[in-house]
């Protein structure tokens, strides 16, 4: 289970430091627990009922609060006497190269510092009411998806989407065979080979957040990928890949470089088209019949290298893919992921799924494809990685020499 204690004066120490255009940030020393066995989670909340989860194993990064009323649109809560209280605490948090969270929250000025109720620590608050929680829960981390207790592999009989084993007497085809067919219903790998590039635009709604903002991806061979959401003309989330760096730029989060599983799984998203399946997957097997929605599927595990494996599902009638599972650990831990592709419609003879809806916990995000073009003018430029990206680079390049 999840323990919640309250933070005891000098249990931790925090070092502070500045990481480029992520200004604030502290990690935990120190702790009885063990860094290795528990996740921190932090709160950043704001008036209107508007909140946002950032959630890091063993770290935690301190944005501006600036950056957090920006992106739930309320600038004008951010006057004069807030920012001063902001530049208060970032010039205490600077002060030292190690200090004690107890003594830099009471060293806030006392109109900052309304009496914490217990387990939380208010870090200020001004006179609208505006005011920002830092909240700590120690709790475990989940277990590796790779761990055999934890990892409940690919869908059953037993979940929700999949309504049993079809009991079938026909061989079943080898998953390379299922691919293959997904090839040639997609329009094949001669038409496929006459595509260079594509741009696709649409909508996305993100639910229950209620955000709805306009979808562009930009994409060329072999393996160039950006996409951009604009949420309303106040927010926009990029991400994207050169080839080699996997990258996001998400005013929620901050700019990242993503690694680990989370990277080869992107970069397998983002293949211009399945032509180099054999390239993407350590295995592939087929591993029998199972109805997705009333239609009879093949189910497919495919392994992408370095991360865990995935499991779609393909029409047996039309060859297509309608849905995709896996578990995948990022940013929040381990995490459940289903995305269930539908209305597929030809564009210059290739089949795209106009519709996708994906769920991640209990949010949804579905997307609408409004138009694709194929083998359009893209300055390359769209690929390079953006100028805070590659300052993280040459940092983490600089580190290792």
């Amino acid at each position: 289970g999840t323990h919640n204690r309250p933070i005891q004066n000098g249990l931790w120490d925090a070092a502070f430091w500045k990481l480029g255009d992520i200004p604030l940030g502290f990690d935990f020393k120190g702790s009885p627990f063990g860094r290795d066995l528990f996740d921190l989670h932090t709160y950043f909340t704001l008036s209107g009922n508007l909140r946002y989860e950032d959630v890091f194993t063993g770290m935690v990064f301190y944005r501006p609060l600036s950056q957090h009323m920006v992106a739930a649109s309320i600038p004008g809560y951010y006057d004069e006497p807030f920012k001063q209280t902001v530049l208060r605490r970032a010039k205490l948090m600077a002060k030292d190269d190690c200090t004690r969270i107890e003594r830099f929250i009471h060293a806030l000025p006392p109109e900052a510092q309304p009496q914490p109720p217990q387990k939380e620590y208010w870090l200020s608050k001004d006179d609208k009411q505006t005011w920002c929680r830092l909240e700590f829960r120690i709790g475990p981390r989940p277990m590796p998806s790779s761990a055999p207790s934890q990892d409940r592999g690919p869908p059953t009989q037993n979940d929700s989407t999949v309504s049993g084993d079809l009991k079938s007497t026909e061989p079943l085809p080898s998953g390379e065979e299922v691919l293959e067919r997904c090839l040639k219903s997609t329009g094949g790998r001669e038409a496929l080979a006459k595509i260079n590039n594509r741009l696709v635009r649409g909508t996305v709604e993100i639910k229950p957040a209620g955000l709805r903002g306009l979808l562009s991806v930009y994409q060329a061979r072999p393996n160039r990928y950006c996409a951009q959401i604009d949420i309303a003309g106040k927010m926009m989330v990029r991400q994207g890949t050169d080839g080699e760096v996997v990258w996001e730029l998400n005013p929620m989060t901050g700019p990242r470089i993503i690694t680990g599983q989370e990277k080869a799984l992107s970069l397998s998203q983002y293949a211009f088209d399945e032509t180099r399946y054999r390239e993407m997957y350590d295995n592939l097997q087929c591993l029998g019949v199972e109805l997705i929605d009333g239609q009879p599927c093949y189910k497919v595990v495919q392994s992408v290298k370095g991360t865990v494996p995935i499991t779609v599902y393909y029409s047996k009638e039309t060859g297509l893919a309608v849905k995709a599972r896996y578990r995948i650990l990022d940013l929040v831990g381990a995490q459940e992921v289903e995305t269930a592709m539908t209305n597929y419609r030809p564009v210059d003879g290739i089949w795209y799924a106009h519709r996708t809806v994906q769920k991640i916990g209990n949010v949804e995000t579905l997307t609408l494809i409004e138009s694709i073009q194929h083998n359009v003018m893209i300055d390359r430029q769209q690929f390079d990685l953006p100028e805070i990206i590659r300052t993280m680079v040459d940092r983490e390049k600089g580190s290792l020499r």
